[in-house]
């Protein structure tokens, strides 16, 4: 078994934090409710959530397989870049799980190889009543998909967009998940980062990682603005 295929099949790792509990939705919330209940209750079909970078797409389908795995059911989340380098068999192995999320599906559309083993993936989950969850960055009619029998599959699910956080969602969503690490980030110190730093969410929980290694190192639990200097400027 190779790497990749070993790896599909235990799993991608999954972001511990990523969980339906710890999302933040804002105006997403029919969204999260839509893909909770699919995930507890519905037996079989297919999600398909797309929104730009920032969004929770990857949030939501990371947390998916969380909940997924915690009822007992064998999932896999798959981001959809780790696949282009390897051969399309690698998916021959996914048949009997449960549930599959494939994210960034843009990163393989258009490619015909992809499109056509994503197809017969997703035929042999249906004729399992397993399920499947797709996210990307458009919908499936803007995505560029070439093989319309996928675009039609991917279309026949619900389809859920996903829109972005404002600024005031944005400091809630820091401030939760800080203190999901222990640490208090006070509405000033929010205010700063989202005023003197990308506002992109991927790059704000990514800096929140490193204001935590920053914060162990000087004994703060109490994130202050010269700290979040420090971190900014050794990024830059």
């Amino acid at each position: 078994m190779s790497d990749l295929t070993s790896q599909i099949t235990l799993g991608f790792a999954v972001d511990s934090e990523a969980r339906f509990e710890n999302f933040l939705p804002g105006s997403n919330t029919d969204a999260l409710f839509e893909l909770q209940d699919f995930i507890s209750h519905s037996n079989s079909g297919l999600i398909y959530l797309w929104g730009s970078e920032g969004t929770g797409c990857s949030h939501l389908l990371q947390a998916a397989t969380h909940e997924s795995r915690s009822q007992g059911h064998n999932a896999v989340y798959i981001p959809a870049e780790d696949l282009l380098d390897s051969p399309t068999s690698v998916l021959e192995n996914l048949q009997d799980l449960d549930l599959v999320c494939i994210d960034n599906f843009d990163k393989i559309a258009g490619d015909s190889e992809w499109e056509t083993a994503i197809f017969h993936l997703y035929n042999r989950l249906a004729a399992q009543n397993a399920k499947m969850v797709v996210g990307a960055l458009a919908s499936p009619r803007e995505l560029g998909i070439k093989l319309s029998d996928l675009k039609t599959r991917l279309q026949s699910g619900l389809t859920l967009r996903m829109d972005l956080l404002s600024d005031y969602e944005k400091m809630e969503v820091l401030q939760y998940r800080a203190q999901l690490r222990g640490m208090e980030l006070p509405e000033k110190v929010a205010h700063y980062i989202l005023s003197h730093s990308s506002r992109e969410m991927p790059f704000l929980i990514d800096l929140l990682g490193q204001l935590d290694a920053e914060g162990l190192r000087v004994n703060k639990k109490k994130l202050t603005i010269p700290v979040v200097k420090t971190v900014l400027e050794a990024i830059v």
